[in-house]
């Protein structure tokens, strides 16, 4: 059972492993043995912590005996933090554990393809909008005109002059032609711009 809490087939593995998880635990001396005891509700937390992870190889193995004895660590740092709240380096040592904790899960987590993705996708979509605007302020008492109708009621309303060239609109509904002089007012030009040939 203890080998395959650590994810191996190998019995000396597994052995290393334990021994890295009773030297950080508390120890006892008993004197009737006369040799300092790991304290076995320590052994057991830890066992069943790496237990709890399932690791698949002995890679995940000492990934999740690390987070156990950051665990207990965590614990015994918050313990002198409540006892002496002012004592400014634990609480700091606390807070760094706390810390590592959560990304030993992280890691974990990916590890085991567990990780929660915070990727978003987003579509941008693009529209075009095309505005026609026709202002027509000189007929109808200075009101606009923007729409296709009004701009087809206005074009029978411009005509040409005789000599086929475009009239200005008249104020009248009936779009009357303001005649123009070609010839009135012109001067001849001079015969020395002339240009000769």
């Amino acid at each position: 059972m203890i080998v395959d809490a650590f994810g191996t087939r190998h019995s000396m593995v597994a052995a290393a492993f334990i021994n890295h998880l009773l030297d950080v635990c508390s120890h006892t001396y008993d004197d009737e043995s006369q040799r300092w005891i790991p304290e076995e509700e320590q052994v057991v937390m830890l066992l069943h912590i790496v237990n709890a992870h399932k690791p698949r190889n002995e890679a995940e193995a000492a990934l999740a005996a690390q987070m156990a004895v950051t665990h207990m660590l965590l614990m015994k740092v918050g313990k002198r933090v409540a006892d002496y709240t002012y004592d400014t380096k634990m609480i700091g040592a606390f807070a760094n554990l706390a810390k590592t904790s959560a990304f030993q899960h992280e890691v974990m987590a990916g590890v085991k393809g567990k990780r929660r993705s915070t990727s978003q996708k987003i579509t941008v979509r693009q529209e075009k909008h095309v505005h026609q605007h026709v202002h027509i302020n000189h007929i109808n008492g200075g009101k606009d005109f923007n729409d296709r109708q009004a701009q087809a009621s206005m074009a029978g309303r411009f005509e040409k002059n005789a000599d086929g060239s475009p009239a200005l609109p008249g104020p009248e509904e009936t779009g009357r032609v303001v005649p123009f002089d070609g010839g009135k007012g012109k001067a001849g030009v001079p015969d020395s711009w002339r240009v000769k040939g």
